[in-house]
């Protein structure tokens, strides 16, 4: 993208690298790791924004106090810091998103989002790294990985659920 601005979003602990480019007035190219948005954003008062990415509408308040943004009632904790120099010219590899573990044998949410895809089912063998829920957050789609060998014991959501961060999402019986 030309002209572009590359920032580093902290976004529920989730680090994504973002490059903008403004296309007109109010409207933008985001490109979210591979995935590229065209996004309208509209002021509609102080720290009140009406954000369009692509199809879908989002009210949006930056809550700076908090550190945080909310979208359409929802609170996210968020830190955007601009990459400037020397860091722009890196090509840095993303890790894949990973649970936060509580308990040796869950796996729990690490952002608060929709549940759009389980992949798995009770009783399944998984192994560590293998894609178990699909979490989607902000129309960014976060893959969430067993951290271990071993069996599906229960799963706690159902597709169409939102998961809070640090919310049980799966539990795994691990091979011994």
């Amino acid at each position: 993208m030309e002209n572009e601005k590359k920032y580093k979003l902290i976004l529920e602990g989730i680090t994504k690298f973002v490059n903008v480019a403004q296309q007109k007035e109010n409207e933008y190219k985001i490109k979210i790791e591979e995935k590229e948005y065209t996004v309208t954003i509209k002021k509609t008062g102080e720290d009140k924004y009406l954000v369009k990415v692509e199809d879908s509408e989002y009210q949006v308040i930056l809550d700076r106090e908090k550190g945080q943004i909310i979208v359409n009632g929802v609170p996210y904790k968020a830190k955007l810091q601009r990459i400037i120099g020397q860091e722009q010219k890196k090509k840095l590899k993303l890790p894949l998103i990973k649970s936060t573990k509580k308990s040796e044998n869950t796996v729990y949410s690490p952002i608060t989002g929709r549940v759009v895809e389980i992949l798995v089912k009770k009783g399944d063998h998984v192994e560590k790294g293998q894609t178990l829920i699909v979490i989607e957050s902000m129309k960014i789609r976060n893959e969430i990985k067993s951290h271990t060998n071993g069996k599906i014991k229960k799963i706690h959501v159902k597709t169409g659920d939102v998961a809070k961060t640090n919310e049980p999402l799966v539990e795994i019986e691990p091979e011994k």
